[in-house]
């Protein structure tokens, strides 16, 4: 099957394919039910943001503290 006919769940699928969210410089990591989008900005792919409607801000420094604050909140 051509991968841009694929569906999947996968980062590539979700940002390139369903939602083009390179055009709009960002790389979407995990959408939560309250509307927080967490995500990379494509000039700063260290650090990962979160967007909250209109409002993005820092909410990690790094990909690590990324997972260790996402997995300590279902604790």
């Amino acid at each position: 099957m051509p991968f841009d006919e694929a569906i999947g769940g996968d980062i590539v699928y979700q940002n390139v394919i369903a939602n083009k969210n390179l055009a709009s410089e960002r790389i979407s990591l995990s959408n939560t039910d309250f509307g927080e989008e967490f995500f990379w900005d494509t000039n700063d792919m260290k650090k990962v943001y979160v967007l909250i409607g209109d409002n993005s801000q820092l909410y990690a420094a790094d990909f690590l503290e990324y997972l260790k604050k996402r997995l300590l909140s279902y604790v």
